[in-house]
C-alpha cells in the first residue's frame, strides 16, 4: 500500500514536464537525448503534462538509428514515464493514449490513462475488447441444478476495478458468478 501512495505522490509531483530524456533500447545505438518542453508543446495542444505527454508517447524514434524501441524518462532521468516495449493504452473509446508506467505501476489494473481517469470519464469499451461467455459456460450450474432449467449465463464488468466476471442472467434472483 505504501508504494502505491509513493507513486501516486510521484505521478502529482510530474503534472507539469520540462522536458523528457529519450534512451534508446538499440543494443548497437543506445543514444540519450533531451526534449524540452518547447518541442514538446509544438507536438500537443495544451502544456506539456504527465497527463497528456501519452499521447506523443509512441511517436519518438532514435534520432541516430531511427529504432522505435525507446524509454522515455523524467527530465532528471529517475523515474521511467514510457517504454515501447511494455506500453498499455488507454481503453476510453476515441482516447488511444499511452498510460504512464507509473500510473498502471500504482494501479496494475489500470485501464484508462491519467487524463481520461482526471476527467474521470466512464470508460466506453469497443465490443473487441468485451469477452465472450466460454464454450462450455453458457448455462447457469446453480440454476441447472436446483430448478431444472437451462438459464444462460452473461458477462458482467465490476465497476470498481473493470475486470469482467461471467454471472447468471435471471440476476437478481440468481447470484451464481465466476471470475473469468
Amino acid at each position: 500500500m505504501c508504494r502505491v501512495i509513493s507513486v501516486t505522490r510521484q505521478i502529482n509531483r510530474l503534472k507539469s514536464i520540462i522536458g523528457i530524456q529519450i534512451l534508446c533500447l538499440n543494443q548497437d545505438c543506445q543514444a540519450n537525448g533531451m526534449i524540452g518542453a518547447s518541442t514538446l508543446k509544438n507536438q500537443l495542444v495544451d502544456e506539456p503534462t504527465l497527463a497528456n505527454i501519452g499521447q506523443i508517447a509512441t511517436k519518438f524514434k532514435c534520432r541516430e538509428c531511427g529504432s522505435k524501441e525507446y524509454a522515455i524518462f523524467d527530465e532528471s532521468g529517475s523515474m521511467m514515464l514510457f517504454n515501447s516495449n511494455q506500453m498499455k493504452f488507454c481503453k476510453v473509446e476515441g482516447c488511444d493514449a499511452a498510460i504512464p508506467i507509473p500510473r498502471w505501476a500504482a494501479d496494475p489494473n489500470a485501464i484508462m490513462c491519467v487524463e481520461c481517469k482526471s476527467a474521470d470519464e466512464t470508460v466506453t469499451l469497443s465490443k473487441a475488447d468485451f469477452p465472450k461467455v466460454p464454450i462450455g459456460k453458457q448455462t447457469c450450474p446453480r440454476c441447472e441444478s436446483k430448478r431444472h432449467k437451462k438459464i444462460p449465463t452473461t458477462i458482467y464488468q465490476n465497476r470498481r476495478d473493470g475486470d469482467y466476471f461471467l454471472g447468471c442472467s435471471s440476476f437478481p434472483s440468481c447470484r451464481w458468478s465466476e471470475p473469468l
